[in-house]
């Protein structure tokens, strides 16, 4: 029972690790963001737009989504808007 275990989570391990680098964000001296994802779960995709922006944000529970997309060279808010057109999410501004 415990080999089964430990297998089980050195698999969970190794596919949680393999889905973290199907995304990547980027911001230039711009503040344009190039942001690529396959197949990457919404939640760390919009994690890593906003930390690189240094913004705030709060995610509803349950919003999970795959993503598969690639942007280049775009401002912030264009790309929260296609990442949550993607996604079938809403957002709003707040303060």
């Amino acid at each position: 029972m415990k080999t089964s275990l430990i297998i089980a989570s050195m698999l969970l391990g190794l596919i949680c690790g393999a889905q973290a680098r199907n995304a990547e964000i980027k911001t230039d001296a711009q503040g344009l963001v190039t942001v690529t994802a396959r197949g990457t779960d919404v939640r760390p995709l919009l994690h890593d737009l906003f930390t690189q922006a240094k913004k705030n944000y709060v995610l509803e529970p349950g919003v999970r989504m795959a993503t598969y997309l690639s942007l280049a060279g775009i401002e912030f808010e264009e790309a929260l808007q296609i990442i949550c057109k993607n996604a079938d999410l809403t957002y709003e501004i707040q303060n």
